[in-house]
């Protein structure tokens, strides 16, 4: 992950200009294509047995390229397809979207010194069970495709009251799962993060949408990503090093 997250932080900004001066239906079909020609890369390096660390941060990184077009151009595409009043149903639907790729290695370098189910920091480190992992993560997409379709339904005029509400409560259901003193508290807080995610994420990207003269839409939607994603590295290999230990 943070290998991947370098291109954002570095090319997103330019990326933001290019969108707005290029054709963005065919942009998301080049990155559709990029990304799955990256991920039957990654299928038969896996099923082949010659994936290695060198291959996942080499397909890492250009996933991370993939994204810093993928990511802003869907914003403003929307915004030609739907009328101002439908940005949040909009920005709604495609909120809980999958990564497109996932990948679990099975085999990993002798020298490697961790092992992979840690990478599950809070399922392996705290209640030292990795199968929450997978439990956790269900959870949190339900609640997240629920959410997104009554958001769909009922938010249509987001303000910076919304926002900042909805920022808030984010920033409690982490506290809340950060603290969870047991597993079933630690399940039930997914369930309130899976909720507060789509939230935050509908509300602000709308608010940034109907606030965007279209001309500088893809712009303004790169600066977005920017914010959100492209600061993230450090974040992820101070994770990762914890995981480690």
């Amino acid at each position: 992950m943070a290998v991947q997250s370098p291109p954002m932080l570095l090319l997103t900004a330019p990326a933001g200009w290019l969108l707005d001066r290029w054709q963005l239906r065919r942009v998301l079909f080049v990155t559709a294509l990029s990304g799955a020609v990256q991920a039957a890369c990654l299928a038969v390096l896996v099923h082949t047995g010659a994936i290695n660390l060198a291959w996942v941060f080499g397909l890492a990184l250009v996933l991370g390229c993939v994204q810093v077009f993928d990511r802003p151009a869907g914003q403003p595409l929307s915004e030609s397809w739907y009328r101002q009043k439908q940005l949040p149903a909009a920005s709604a639907c495609s909120a809980p979207r999958s990564p497109l790729v996932d990948w679990r290695v099975q085999r990993w370098p002798r020298s490697y010194p961790c092992d992979p189910s840690y990478w599950e920091t809070l399922s392996s480190l705290t209640f030292q069970e990795p199968s929450l992992f997978g439990v956790a993560e269900s959870l949190n997409a339900v609640t997240a495709l629920i959410t997104a379709f009554v958001l769909a339904q009922y938010l249509h005029s987001p303000t910076t009251r919304t926002v900042a509400f909805a920022a808030l409560s984010l920033g409690s259901s982490l506290l809340l799962t950060a603290i969870s003193p047991t597993a079933p508290l630690f399940l039930a807080s997914m369930l309130y993060f899976g909720f507060d995610v789509v939230w935050y994420t509908t509300s602000s990207q709308s608010l940034v949408q109907q606030a965007s003269p279209p001309e500088v839409g893809g712009r303004m939607m790169s600066l977005y990503v920017l914010g959100g994603m492209g600061t993230t590295p450090v974040a992820l290999l101070v994770v990762g090093a914890r995981g480690l230990k």
